[in-house]
Parts: structure tokens; sequence; C-alpha cells
């Protein structure tokens, strides 16, 4: 932003004096700064409840998120161009991510049962084209699954307000809590993290800060802390 003020202070399209009262604000103390959202895990039997009249294409784009742990858009985006079914696990290199500015690859793990999900899709596409396509709608289809017509569109990846209206639609029919794709992440990091400890939670989340990783699972770190205070008394 101060750059922004300078170059308009330089072409005289602000006055000076509006620069010097942006230097002179101050930075807000930590313990002021508001903290982001935090979201609780979504359990896997409300999941499957919620995926069982959801589109098929649907349902698995959703279990791969939990399955994997990874952002949504980075599920939404996938390709077999950036797959790699050479190796085990199979691994996922999103051509775009959040640290990439900063220099980091990122690098995703594919474990047996979501890779049996992307072999159910993966077989008829293309090297270019998305793997979870808004052109699979029709191609599997359950008899009591839900519908949207809103989603007439020539647009092939799904957005994030395709992801809430169908799952809007699907936890209303199945009378389920509501939550939403981020909490699938969540709930992927914390099943990691219980097995594999904090820093493979970190490394599968993508995250250059393992502090972040902790937040998405405080849960694990609670539990941990339970059983050992009932051990110990």
């Amino acid at each position: 932003i101060k750059r922004i003020f300078s170059e308009a202070v330089a072409r005289e399209q602000l006055p000076p004096e509006r620069l010097v009262a942006l230097n002179a604000l101050k930075k807000l103390p930590i313990e002021n700064a508001r903290d982001s959202v935090e979201r609780d895990p979504v359990d896997a039997a409300t999941v499957e409840n919620t995926c069982a009249v959801l589109p098929p294409v649907v349902a698995d784009l959703l279990r791969f998120i939990l399955l994997t742990g990874c952002r949504p858009s980075e599920a939404t985006g996938a390709t077999p161009a950036v797959i790699d079914t050479t190796v085990t696990p199979w691994v996922l290199r999103p051509k775009t991510h959040k640290t990439k500015k900063k220099g980091h690859d990122r690098i995703i793990q594919i474990g047996p049962q979501a890779r049996v999900i992307l072999n159910r899709w993966l077989s008829s596409k293309q090297e270019d084209e998305l793997v979870f396509s808004r052109n699979d709608l029709q191609r599997a289809t359950t008899s009591n699954m839900i519908t949207l017509r809103t989603l007439k569109s020539d647009r092939l990846e799904f957005s994030r307000d395709d992801l809430k209206r169908f799952l809007k639609r699907a936890i209303a029919k199945q009378g389920v809590p509501h939550w939403s794709p981020y909490q699938l992440r969540h709930a992927g990091l914390t099943a990691i993290r219980e097995v594999g400890g904090r820093d493979a939670a970190q490394a599968q989340a993508g995250h250059s800060d393992g502090a972040i990783t902790e937040r998405y699972t405080r849960k694990t770190l609670e539990n941990a802390a339970s059983e050992i205070v009932e051990r110990i008394g």
C-alpha cells in the first residue's frame, strides 16, 4: 500500500501529506489481530451419509479431499498431467498453490484408497482434462442423487460455489450437521497427524510453518494430552 501511495505522490495524484499520514500509522499488535476462522474436522460417517445422495463425481471429489488432506482447489484443478502414477504412493503436484511464490514445491501423496477413487475417473481422460469435471455429472448417476439446474455452464472445473450448493442440498436431504469442504482437509490432516506425527501432516498439508499445521490438528493434541493425564492421574 505504501508503494502505491508513493507512486501516486510522485505522479502528483495525491498530496504528500497523505503519504506522511500513512507512514505514521502503527502496526496492530499481534494480540489485537483477527484470527482466521477455525474449523473442526468432519467425521467420516457424516461425509458418507452426505455423499450417498451426491452425484458420484462430486462424492468422489469430496472423498479424495478427505483421504489426502489437500485443499479443495487442488483437487478440483487436478489433471492426469500433474499426477505421477509411476511411484508409490502416487504424487499430485498442483501447477498452482499458495506457497509457489515462495519457491516451494507442492507434493500431495496419494494413498491406496484415494488411488481407487482416481482410477474411476482417470481412464477416459486426456492429460490436460480435469479428473473431476462438471462434464462427469451425467456420466455416472444414481437413482437418489440430487441435481442442481443452476449448474448449466460451459465451465468444466467445479467452483467453491458449486460444492457449497451441492452440499447444502445434500445435507438438508440427509438431515446431517452442516459441514464444508475445508473440514474434509482438517479431517484428513488430523488422521495423518495421528499416525505419522506433525511433520507428516505438515508435509502433506504443504505448510511452510508448522504452527499452521498445529491449528489444523489441535484436536489430536488435546486427545493426546487427555490420554496422558488419565495415565498419570
